[in-house]
């Protein structure tokens, strides 16, 4: 089959393990990674085998992103993806081919195909919802509203008769209830479809029309209980789905250039992102402007949430923003320029999700979320001292780590600044660890073993840092570091030592009164000190 590029993709909140990571740069500087590449699904085969697809080894490891190889007689992903009511993982795909693929993710590694369901050659997938409450998975496929099973094991059916549907949205789902709604446009017409689970797995279907006269609806989302927000080529306007017909309240309208509408609910359902060209404007349940608006370096194909990041595809790369402050944090490439749209997407309403799934005309991606402690861990592997001081800054104020993890942190950097000779930082973030304890500095000022080595507790910190030992050989040591460093920078090689120490080396004498006058000041009794210096 002829492959087509993909025009929507969606992803279900499951718990991933993946272990992948792939290497980025913005602005030319190295990065940690926000979101990792997890190891490649391997090629399907000719056709496709009864069985799981054909398994390999390997990851990639800063060699850029990998992906599942689509099968010769299949086209190119096309529609969105949703996890069924099922415990593993799993992954819906839509061609434009009209066909729905379901595949299993529980090893993430060795992707399990299950079930491919055709829904009809002429019927490209534009759309897939998951609809948990009510066990069924929603498909909008050729302006039509089909409806599968969550294993795709029986053939699709159709639900009601209409035609023409630009846009479908759903009502978040509630836990409690085997009922829920759609949002769709039809025609000038805005319907609201409410569905309920009866006996026998009968469905129960009643339409009602909230707005007429709206012309071109090509993007809807539903937020909170009954906020519809819709978009033209106009702009864009708020709907209630319970008020009736008439309720309509136009929030701002669109310049000619400003491209198709999306939209993309944000903050499990609490807020929503309007796209204004490559400006993406959040706004609350009542349409009103909230938080800061983000300025996208291109208009976005796809748009997804995963907590704390805000996900965009464009121009066969991947961009990773900041969602509390719009900040611009990552760039991974995809694919090469001028091989379609990128299609991106997240599990559910993004606030508790660790994958992002990128599909291009051939592949599909998985991105896992990289936890706070890794991004930091990066950092202070390669000494960017003040980005990891700021990034943990950040995710202390987003609650993202604990504070026996932020006493930690404070404790390694100590440690890694002391072995720099910056014995004033180094005890600067000694004394801001609640869980350091003084007696750690002990072989810095007296050599095992003594009378009070019992007393130094035996941590394990991450290995980035040599054991500590006297005060006197951390400074000569760190001045042979310094010397080469020297050396090299003559050369033109680039070093990681401090610049402040290039340009102007310290002496031995002035090192060792600056590392003793911060250990006094770190609280340790002087009575070591003086034992030690006699």
């Amino acid at each position: 089959g002829v492959a087509v590029a993909p025009t929507s993709l969606s992803f279900l909140p499951v718990v991933f393990h993946l272990r992948l990571h792939s290497s980025s740069a913005v602005n030319g500087a190295p990065l940690p990674q926000t979101l990792a590449p997890h190891p490649p699904a391997r090629r399907i085969g000719h056709g496709i085998p009864a069985g799981a697809l054909p398994r390999g080894p390997g990851a990639l490891r800063d060699a850029g992103p990998g992906g599942a190889g689509l099968p010769p007689g299949l086209d190119a992903p096309h529609g969105p993806l949703r996890r069924p009511l099922r415990a593993e993982p799993l992954l819906y795909l839509g061609t434009g081919g009209g066909k729905l693929l379901l595949f299993s993710l529980a090893t993430p590694s060795s992707p399990e195909f299950l079930r491919l369901l055709p829904i009809g050659a002429t019927r490209p997938v534009s759309a897939i919802l998951p609809l948990p409450s009510v066990a069924r998975v929603l498909v909008l496929a050729d302006g039509m509203l089909l409806l599968a099973d969550p294993l795709l094991a029986r053939p699709v059916r159709r639900l009601g008769s209409l035609r023409g549907v630009a846009a479908v949205a759903a009502s978040p789902p509630a836990s409690s209830q085997s009922s829920c709604s759609l949002a769709v446009a039809v025609g000038k017409r805005l319907l609201v479809l409410d569905l309920a689970l009866r006996e026998a797995d009968e469905l129960e279907v009643q339409t009602r029309e909230i707005a007429a006269g709206v012309e071109g609806i090509s993007a809807l989302a539903w937020v909170g209980e009954d906020s519809v927000f819709a978009g033209t080529a106009s702009g864009y306007s708020l709907f209630s789905s319970s008020g009736g017909a008439g309720q309509r309240t136009d929030i701002f309208t669109l310049p000619e250039s400003a491209g198709a509408p999306r939209i993309r609910p944000l903050s499990g359902g609490q807020e929503v992102m309007l796209l204004v060209d490559n400006v993406g404007v959040v706004v609350d349940q009542s349409g009103q402007p909230v938080g800061s608006s983000f300025v996208f370096n291109s208009r976005p194909d796809c748009i997804v949430e995963v907590f704390p990041y805000v996900v965009v595809a464009a121009e066969s790369k991947v961009d990773v923003y900041r969602r509390r402050n719009g900040v611009h944090l990552q760039t991974v490439p995809i694919a090469r320029r001028g091989t379609g749209v990128l299609t991106v997407a997240s599990d559910g309403d993004g606030s508790g999700g660790e994958v992002v799934v990128v599909a291009t005309a051939y592949k599909v991606f998985c991105y896992r979320k990289v936890s706070a402690v890794e991004q930091i861990k990066a950092l202070l592997r390669i000494k960017s001292y003040t980005e990891a001081i700021s990034l943990l800054e950040e995710f202390e104020s987003d609650g993202e780590i604990s504070n026996d993890m932020i006493s930690f942190v404070h404790a390694q950097l100590g440690f890694l600044l002391f072995f720099d000779l910056r014995f004033e930082d180094a005890v600067n973030h000694f004394l801001l660890s609640e869980t350091m304890q003084p007696a750690e500095i002990f072989p810095f000022i007296m050599r095992d073993p003594n009378r009070w080595s019992d007393l130094v507790p035996r941590k394990r910190y991450w290995g980035l840092h040599p054991p500590p030992k006297p005060l006197e050989e951390v400074i000569d040591d760190g001045l042979v570091t310094l010397q080469r460093a020297l050396f090299l920078k003559k050369a033109g090689v680039d070093t990681v030592v401090d610049e402040d120490f290039l340009s102007n080396p310290p002496t031995r004498a002035d090192l060792l009164e600056l590392a003793i006058r911060n250990i006094i000041r770190s609280g340790l009794s002087l009575v070591f000190i003086f034992i030690e210096l006699q």
